[in-house]
């Protein structure tokens, strides 16, 4: 009899179901015998102290486009970008029209590809870079 689970209930394994173990899993007899994967180990038995998240860090740049206006990059990034205030949306602004390009945010990789195909839709430029200076 095959066993279902949802995601509103988790059903218990029948009694006499035998648990086959697996290298990084865990079975708690208190959780009805549900296995569950334990975090990775180094080497050394220890768990991975890693400050650095998976995905690592990526830059998002603001690249100088002549159709920018800076009610444009301030509405754009403002409503786009998690965390990010008027104020810096305008400094992203300027420093782009001076030098180029402006880095908006540094986050992780899936972050960045999604403000930037948001920030397209506004009709903003922009481009993603790795972020070296956190290594």
């Amino acid at each position: 009899m095959p066993l279902c689970v949802s995601a509103c209930s988790v059903a218990e394994r029948p009694k006499d179901v035998n648990v086959v173990e697996k290298a990084g899993w865990n079975t708690d007899k208190d959780t009805g015998g549900v296995a569950t994967l334990a975090r990775p180990e180094s080497g050394d038995g220890a768990a991975s102290g890693s400050t650095s998240p998976p995905g690592g860090n990526f830059r998002l740049l603001l690249v100088d486009a002549p159709s920018h206006t800076e009610q444009r990059v301030v509405s754009g990034i403002c409503g786009v970008v998690r965390g990010v205030d008027e104020t810096h949306a305008r400094n992203c602004y300027q420093t782009s029209k001076q030098l180029g390009m402006a880095i908006v945010v540094s986050c992780l990789k899936e972050h960045a590809e999604f403000y930037r195909q948001q920030l397209y839709l506004h009709g903003l430029k922009t481009a993603i870079e790795p972020d070296r200076s956190t290594a």
